[in-house]
This record gives C-alpha cells, structure tokens and sequence, in this order.
C-alpha cells in the first residue's frame, strides 16, 4: 500500500484485494511482527500441506467456515 500511495511512473492503476490501514499500538505492531516471522518460518521449512492446515485455522480466518457453508 505505501508503494502504490507514492506516485510512480508507469502505474496506471492498483487492485488491492485486502488492506489494513496498520496497527497503532507499538506492542501490538511487535507482536505481529513476530506471529508473522513464525508463520513465514514455518513455511520455508515444513510440508505446505500441513502449514496450510494451520492458517486456515486461525481465528481471523474461519470466517471462510461460514461461507462454504
């Protein structure tokens, strides 16, 4: 998002399928940071598979539950 907010040569147009505008509290910036460091960790190292499993289980996820429903 703050690429596309600056004004770059060539960009005609941008489609952004999520956006946050970003945490405000530092504590809870640091704490994505390392929730986000421990997914992309787990990613590189263990079956696809399995790690999927995991993401999709997570609270800010489930709501796809009630869709396929």
């Amino acid at each position: 998002m703050n690429f596309a907010s600056q004004l770059r040569a060539g960009m005609r147009g941008l489609i952004v399928e999520g956006g946050h505008p970003g945490l405000q509290d530092a504590e809870a910036r640091q704490a994505r940071r390392s929730n986000d460091s421990a997914w992309a960790e787990r990613f590189r190292r263990e079956p696809l598979e399995q790690v999927f499993a995991d993401w999709y289980q997570q609270p800010v996820l489930r709501f796809a539950e009630c869709r396929a429903a």
